[in-house]
């Protein structure tokens, strides 16, 4: 299995879980737009971002940890 194979397969994964997430906060900006209440807007897309980083920082922290192990599972050299 190529490496680039492995890759597109993690992101794929990280992406299945990131989709029901965008779809409502579409759905949510979308309905408050409408209604010209922008400071939840901005809210949301604070609150997200703010999220966002932490748990991005958290994974990459995990990854780096494991990727010895990866590494070692899927025989990179």
């Amino acid at each position: 299995m190529g490496y680039l194979s492995i890759l597109g397969s993690l992101l794929l994964i990280v992406g299945v879980f990131s989709g029901p997430i965008e779809t409502s906060a579409a759905k949510f900006v979308s309905r408050e737009w409408v209604q010209r209440r922008l400071g939840r807007v901005n809210y949301l897309w604070r609150f997200f971002l703010k999220r966002a980083f932490i748990l991005g920082l958290g994974l990459f922290i995990i990854l780096v940890a494991l990727s010895p192990l990866l590494a070692r599972f899927f025989q990179v050299d």
